[in-house]
């Protein structure tokens, strides 16, 4: 980086070159003492002897008062032979060039133990005053998380990361094994509101990017549905915004971003909400079907109004007195606006969502009991881990009605 930026020979920036020479041989001298290898001992001795003699080729007056050396600028083979003797170090440890391009696609492996050290080693060099104080809180911060269970597969998985992630596309979009189609529920109901944004985000990113690269690879798309329950906690029209938060923001722009590209590469999607003026007009008017259940609230009636032809007025006036399982189906799924009835499912293949039994429980014809020991327990425990998992196929009705009658799927 420095000789591409020319510090090694520009009057005033060569000392920064200086210094990290200075470095990097007492630094590699260190090193070279605790490797076994001798191959590679070798080749540490001789970066070290490099770059002390290219820092030496460029000496000029010593500082009285400090003793340390002044430097005239560096000729480009001295810089270029230390440069050679690090690229010699990745080849004999396996990593080269490309190889070595790290992103958050490409990330390059660490001991995660080592993190809290790095950090501090860092911070060394690190000009401004009182970096030092930051760096401590830092470290106990970093040291403090990494000690955490819930981190523990993060931190230190016990399947290399190829593998799980072939495991989790396998899982939860779908392998040759489940030809004949599957649903795949994921409970996020116990995930912190603070993470949960971050959370989905990840989870229609890799979904989206999965099926991108499958029809790069297999010139074809592999049709899969995303479908978004609470559609206004994640697709909020004020988090399309510059001033959301980060994490709501990140999480409103990707889905955007599937709304209106994803039907290219196969993904769809399935909006569910209660509250569809809330939702990010961006996705909204990338729908093509609307399956509208009773609305009570004016805004609400309003803005579905905004979205259907005009000549809909008298069969939207119905909308607030709809009864249970009964829905206007419009758009590009029914030749025409019509009135349809959402078939009844079996006690036992219905979504967990009945009324809260009130009254039942109040007077004490159906008991609760109540142990809050044991749900304090598992909350510590698992900290707010949520269940998620394949499902049947019974499931699939399940999703599709899961919100009950007076959501409004999109």
């Amino acid at each position: 980086m420095a000789k591409q930026s020319g510090d090694h020979q520009a009057k005033g920036r060569c000392e920064r070159v200086a210094a990290i020479l200075s470095n990097a041989e007492m630094d590699f001298a260190d090193l070279a003492q605790q490797v076994g290898d001798a191959g590679l001992r070798s080749q540490l001795d001789a970066l070290t002897q490099t770059a002390a003699q290219a820092e030496a080729s460029a000496r000029s007056n010593r500082d009285k008062n400090t003793q340390k050396w002044w430097h005239n600028p560096f000729a480009d083979r001295d810089v270029q032979g230390v440069i050679d003797c690090l690229d010699a170090i990745l080849g004999a440890l396996g990593c080269q060039d490309e190889a070595c391009v790290v992103s958050e696609d490409q990330p390059s492996a660490f001991a995660v133990d080592e993190l809290a050290g790095y950090v501090e080693a860092l911070s060394v060099d690190a000009a401004g005053r009182d970096a030092s104080q930051f760096v401590d809180s830092l470290r106990l911060r970093i040291d403090g998380l990494l000690r955490r269970e819930s981190l523990a597969c993060v931190a230190a998985p016990e399947t290399p990361a190829n593998d799980a992630l072939a495991g989790w596309l396998s899982d939860y979009i779908g392998g040759d094994e489940r030809s004949e189609g599957q649903v795949v529920v994921l409970d996020l109901s116990l995930i912190p509101s603070e993470v949960v944004h971050i959370v989905v985000a990840v989870i229609g990113r890799l979904t989206f990017e999965a099926l991108q690269r499958y029809r790069r690879d297999n010139g074809k798309e592999l049709p899969t549905v995303l479908v978004l329950e609470e559609a206004h906690t994640f697709v909020h029209k004020s988090l399309a915004s510059d001033t959301a938060p980060a994490a709501g923001r990140v999480c409103c722009r990707t889905f955007e971003r599937i709304a209106r590209e994803g039907r290219k590469f196969g993904l769809g999607l399935v909006f569910a909400s209660q509250r569809p003026s809330e939702v990010s007009p961006t996705v909204l008017s990338q729908c093509n079907t609307f399956v509208l259940h009773r609305i009570v609230n004016d805004r609400d009636q309003e803005y579905v109004r905004s979205l259907v032809p005009d000549g809909l007025g008298d069969m939207l006036r119905e909308l607030p007195s709809l009864p249970s399982r009964r829905a206007i189906l419009v758009g590009w799924a029914a030749p025409a606006p019509v009135a349809v009835e959402i078939r009844e499912l079996a006690e036992l293949e219905r979504p967990h969502s009945p009324d809260p039994a009130f009254w039942e429980v109040w007077t004490g014809k159906e008991p609760r009991p109540v142990d809050w020991e044991a749900i304090a327990a598992t909350w510590c425990d698992t900290a707010g881990v949520a269940h998620a998992g394949p499902q049947d196929e019974d499931a699939a009705d399940e999703v599709a009605d899961e919100g009950g009658p007076d959501d409004i799927p999109f």
